[in-house]
C-alpha cells in the first residue's frame, strides 16, 4: 500500500513538472507566454504580413510552443492612429507601425519611410535599415516612448496604380495622388501633382469614388488590397525601395521576458532581414505575374529620370525641419550613416 502511494506521488510530481514546462537543458524554461500584437493591415496583404507570420511561427517553434504571438489583423486590437499609444502604455504587447503615419512621434524614424528616390535596390534599403534603426538617434527616439524595435521591414518597389492610364509627367499635372506624412507630397509637387494623405485602409474607397486619381503601392500589395477592382493601370514609375513598417514591442514587456526567451527572439530577429528580403521579392514577382494574368496594363514610364531631376533635395529639407525642432545634429548624423550605408553597397 505504501509502495502504491509512493508511486502515485511520484507520478503526480512528474506530471506537475511537465505542466510547469521544465525540459531538457537549453530549452526555454518559461510558463506559456502569449504576446498580443495589434496590426494595422489586413492579413491578405501578404507582402508585408508574411514577415509577421514567419516571425510568430519561428518564435512558437523555437520555444517549443511556450511563447506565442497572437496577431490581431485589420486594426481589430486598435485603430492605426491608436497603435503607438497602445504599445507605449502596454495596452498591446507588440504592434506594427509605419513611422511615416506619425511624423510628430517619429520625426527621425519616419525619414527613410518618407524620402523616396534615394535607395535603389533591396540591398541598399536593407543596409540603410541596419545602419539607421538600431543605433542612436532612432534607438533613443523609440526608447523615450517605451518601445523596443524587433525588426524593420523593407518595402518592394512602389508603382503608381491609377484608373486613367497615366503615362508621363505631363499626365501627372493636377492629379491627386495618395500619400502619407509631410514629405511624400513634396515628391508630387515637383511634377505638378497633389498629394492627398490617406492611411492604407482608406485609399481603396478614395480610388473607387475617384476622389483621388492614383496611389503608390507595390504590385503585389495593390492586388492583395483589390485595388485592381477600381484601377486597371499600373504605371511603372519605380520610386526606389524604402524601409517601411517597424515591428515594435513594449519595452517593459521585453524587459519582463526570461533571458532564454529573449535569446530566442534575438536569434530570430537576426535572421529576419534575409528571410524578409526573400519573402518580399517572391511576393512582388508573383504579384507582377498575377497582374499580367488578370489583364492589367503595366504602363512604362519613360520620364522617371526627369522626375528625379525635378526634385528638390528632400532629405536636406527634412534636415532643415529637424533643426527647427532642435534635432539638427541627429538629422545630420542620420544622413551621414545613410550615405555610408549606400556607399558600402554601391562600391561592391
Amino acid at each position: 500500500m505504501k509502495l502504491k502511494k509512493l508511486m502515485l506521488s511520484l507520478a503526480v510530481i512528474g506530471m506537475m513538472v511537465g505542466l510547469m514546462g521544465f525540459g531538457s537543458p537549453g530549452s526555454v524554461q518559461a510558463a506559456e507566454i502569449t504576446l498580443n500584437m495589434g496590426h494595422p493591415f489586413p492579413e491578405k496583404l501578404e507582402t508585408l504580413t508574411s514577415w509577421e507570420k514567419w516571425f510568430a511561427a519561428e518564435i512558437d517553434k523555437r520555444t517549443n510552443g511556450k511563447v506565442k504571438i497572437k496577431i490581431f489583423w485589420s486594426q481589430s486590437l486598435g485603430k492605426t492612429s491608436d497603435l503607438p499609444d497602445l504599445v507605449q502604455s502596454g495596452g498591446v504587447d507588440m504592434t506594427m507601425l509605419v513611422p511615416g503615419y506619425y511624423p510628430a512621434r517619429f520625426p527621425l524614424a519616419m525619414a527613410s519611410n518618407q524620402l523616396w528616390f534615394v535607395n535603389w535596390t533591396n540591398d541598399e534599403a536593407f543596409a540603410v535599415a541596419k545602419a539607421l534603426y538600431w543605433v542612436d538617434p532612432i534607438k533613443s527616439e523609440l526608447a523615450k516612448q517605451n518601445m523596443k524595435l524587433i525588426y524593420i521591414q523593407v518595402l518592394p518597389k512602389y508603382q503608381l496604380w491609377n484608373w486613367a492610364g497615366l503615362k508621363n509627367i505631363a499626365d501627372l499635372k493636377g492629379k491627386k495622388i495618395r500619400s502619407w506624412g509631410p514629405y511624400m507630397p513634396k515628391l508630387y509637387e515637383a511634377v505638378g501633382a497633389v498629394g492627398v494623405n490617406l492611411v492604407q485602409a482608406d485609399w481603396f474607397e478614395a480610388m473607387q469614388k475617384h476622389m483621388i486619381d492614383g496611389g503608390f503601392f507595390s504590385v503585389s500589395m495593390g492586388l492583395a488590397s483589390k485595388v485592381d477592382e477600381v484601377a486597371k493601370y499600373v504605371t511603372m514609375v519605380d520610386l526606389g525601395i524604402n524601409t517601411g513598417p517597424m515591428c515594435i514591442m513594449n519595452q517593459d514587456k521585453w524587459n519582463s521576458l526570461p533571458a532564454d526567451v529573449k535569446k530566442v527572439f534575438q536569434e530570430v530577429m537576426a535572421e529576419m532581414p534575409a528571410v524578409g528580403k526573400q519573402l518580399t521579392i517572391d511576393a512582388e514577382n508573383a504579384g507582377i505575374k498575377a497582374a499580367k494574368a488578370k489583364g492589367l496594363t503595366l504602363v512604362p514610364f519613360p520620364d522617371r529620370q526627369k522626375w528625379i531631376d525635378a526634385l528638390p533635395d528632400i532629405r536636406a529639407m527634412w534636415a532643415e525641419d529637424m533643426a527647427k525642432k532642435g534635432l539638427g545634429k541627429e538629422a545630420q548624423q542620420m544622413i551621414k550613416l545613410w550615405n555610408a550605408a549606400l556607399e558600402s553597397v554601391r562600391k561592391k
